[in-house]
């Protein structure tokens, strides 16, 4: 028969080994990547003025429109080719957007915009250390026009932070954060940092920074529920499980979390239902994510612990029957 400590034991050192940040028990995969620079943020106003209206249209997720204006449209400082190599990056054409980009970038050498669009695409297709040495020179040239010096240097800690470099990642967002004290962004890749590390506590000081502006923001939120699950031990197991349980319930319920986010966020919530020994609500929940994403290596192992520790329930109750 298993008793209840020896339950909690080996449900911690399992979770352990899908949990744990990088180096720690378990050997992670790469991650994808993924832009920390949102479209809509481009700032049409710095434009010649002939080009403003067409920069507000690629804000606004109408490439291909901006496209066709563009093509009618010549300006002094030639800003309407970096338009449209950025316009073309919206696309999916990141050959011609290369081109357009470097074209410009040639005209103009000190382009933090050229090289921060360069930086994108090839982070893109996985050339990490050429986009950390286009975002470095970006934002040393600085003095953008479409993006701003804060995108380019929280995109310059994206990049550091995939390449496994938290330690250059986190002082590139100090710096900012004496720059930018209101800034969310900064607190928010912190608190990443800081999950990856294993460091909860340090993560939770900065996510509830995020949080308590904006309760729902879903970032945040799922920051939260993975802080909540790093130390566990047989003292905290319970209140901790149930905290990060409510936050992704939360944040699945919302409405407003990307593709992304509502799949890591039904793995931490099977997580957070295993170290809670909610079994009965495991079970099922792990089949439907199970079904949704087939190929996922953290809800096989998941499902494995699911079934070691319903096996350990099935021994305890044939025990008690004997």
């Amino acid at each position: 028969m298993w008793s209840n400590s020896l339950k909690i034991i080996i449900a911690i050192l399992f979770f352990c080994t899908v949990a744990a940040p990088s180096g720690i028990l378990a050997e992670e995969a790469p991650s994808p990547y993924s832009s920390a620079f949102s479209i809509s943020s481009i700032q049409s106003s710095r434009f010649d003025k002939a080009l403003q209206r067409v920069a507000a249209t690629i804000a606004a997720g109408e490439a291909e429109r901006a496209i066709k204006e563009l093509e009618r449209v010549s300006t002094r400082f030639r800003q309407e080719i970096l338009l449209m190599g950025i316009a073309l990056q919206q696309t999916g054409d990141e050959k011609q957007a290369e081109k357009k980009l470097r074209e410009y970038l040639k005209e103009h050498p000190s382009s933090a915009d050229a090289k921060f669009f360069l930086a994108l695409l090839a982070a893109k297709r996985g050339d990490l250390n050429g986009a950390e040495q286009l975002l470095d020179e970006a934002a040393w040239f600085g003095r953008p026009i479409a993006a701003s010096l804060l995108a380019i240097k929280l995109e310059l800690a994206n990049v550091q932070m995939l390449q496994g470099k938290r330690e250059k990642a986190s002082e590139t967002l100090k710096k900012l954060a004496t720059e930018n004290p209101d800034t969310l962004e900064i607190p928010l890749f912190l608190a990443k940092i800081r999950v990856d590390e294993g460091k909860k506590d340090e993560a939770l000081l900065e996510v509830k920074k995020v949080l308590d502006k904006q309760p729902g923001n879903p970032a945040a939120v799922l920051i939260f529920a993975k802080a909540k699950l790093l130390g566990l031990n047989k003292n905290n197991i319970k209140q901790a499980s149930t905290e990060a349980l409510e936050a992704c319930d939360r944040l699945l319920a919302s409405g407003t979390a990307s593709s992304e986010q509502i799949k890591d966020a039904s793995i931490v919530k099977l997580r957070a239902l295993l170290a809670s020994g909610e079994l009965e609500k495991a079970e099922p929940w792990a089949l439907k994510i199970g079904r949704q994403y087939p190929s996922d290596i953290e809800i096989a192992r998941l499902k494995q612990q699911l079934a070691l520790e319903q096996s350990i329930q099935v021994e305890e109750a044939e025990g008690e029957q004997g």
